[in-house]
């Protein structure tokens, strides 16, 4: 059994794209909605829930390169590399640019700077993936811990930018690490 058997990227980003898909069907109904609850509300609440998931799944999907990389790169005798990693990546919560960046350097010091340009990479609205990945961050913290009670902070098109912004960056390092 390859480390990767256990969790395919397609089928999570299928799954993501689906969620997203279920709020734009949604929102061509609006007029069935019952009329005690605001359509309005209720796709924003839908994409805070979305949100939160995107954030979720990269967190996961980075956790598991890490793990799998220490696995398939340390000896019987070096099970303590394994657990060292393990210990580094539990702590891992909320990924921000930085945080997946010093990950990157325990792991492959030499892929540091291929990673920073990846974050720094402006394709994407001409923002850049690190931008996108911090405000997807941001409001999954405000959204899981109810910080802020706005509840027209966030549309379908901004989950379809943090998707874009996950799929291309951890392809690209989930390529790196495959390969190493």
């Amino acid at each position: 059994m390859t480390p990767w058997e256990n969790w395919v990227l397609n089928t999570e980003l299928n799954r993501l794209k689906s969620q997203i898909n279920i709020i734009k069907q949604f929102n061509y109904q609006i007029d069935k909605v019952p009329p005690e609850i605001s359509p309005e509300q209720l796709i924003s609440l839908s994409c805070q829930m979305v949100c939160i998931s995107i954030c979720g799944s990269l967190e996961q999907g980075l956790k598991k390169t890490f793990l799998d990389y220490a696995q398939c790169h340390s000896k019987n005798e070096n099970q303590w590399v394994v657990r060292l990693a393990e210990k580094q990546v539990k702590r891992f919560k909320n990924p921000a640019p930085e945080q997946i960046n010093e990950l990157v350097n325990i792991f492959d010091p030499h892929f540091d700077k291929e990673v920073e340009e990846s974050l720094d990479d402006g394709e994407l609205s001409q923002a850049g993936v690190k931008l996108i990945l911090k405000e997807l961050r941001s409001k999954r913290i405000n959204f899981a811990h109810e910080i802020n009670d706005n509840h027209v902070a966030i549309i379908v098109s901004d989950l379809e930018k943090y998707l874009e912004a996950y799929e291309t960056f951890f392809r690209r390092l989930r390529k790196h690490f495959l390969r190493a």
